[in-house]
């Protein structure tokens, strides 16, 4: 698998072909064409920082280390957001790499059906 988007796996371009059939498409909210997760992770992450911005001179001033208050909080929340970006990260190649679509899938499969079994 290549590592097209930051070290995420994908497929390697020489074996993409047709669409993949429609079992391919039975884990609810994971994305295979895509290879992503429908909710990511700590998904109110972008709230943190969508409404940051910067004004001229503020960068320069972190990297002369004389950035006020303001700026360096503004500064934290983007390494916090990264952070959190990271970790997305980690758990999607954990997920990916483990094969533990399959396990999430059964699981789903248990719980859908235990409450069908002890009604009857």
């Amino acid at each position: 698998r290549n590592s097209s988007s930051g070290g995420v796996p994908g497929p390697d371009p020489s074996e993409v072909g047709p669409r993949p059939p429609e079992e391919e498409f039975r884990y609810q909210g994971w994305m295979p064409l895509r290879q992503e997760f429908d909710v990511e992770w700590e998904d109110e992450a972008e709230a943190l920082v969508s409404e940051i911005e910067f004004v001229p001179g503020e960068l320069e001033a972190v990297e002369a280390g004389v950035a006020s208050t303001e700026t360096r909080e503004k500064m934290q929340k983007l390494h916090t957001y990264n952070a959190t970006l990271d970790g997305r990260q980690w758990r999607h190649e954990l997920v990916v790499a483990r094969d533990l679509l399959d396990d999430v899938h059964e699981q789903i499969e248990i719980e859908r059906i235990a409450p069908v079994a002890e009604v009857a």
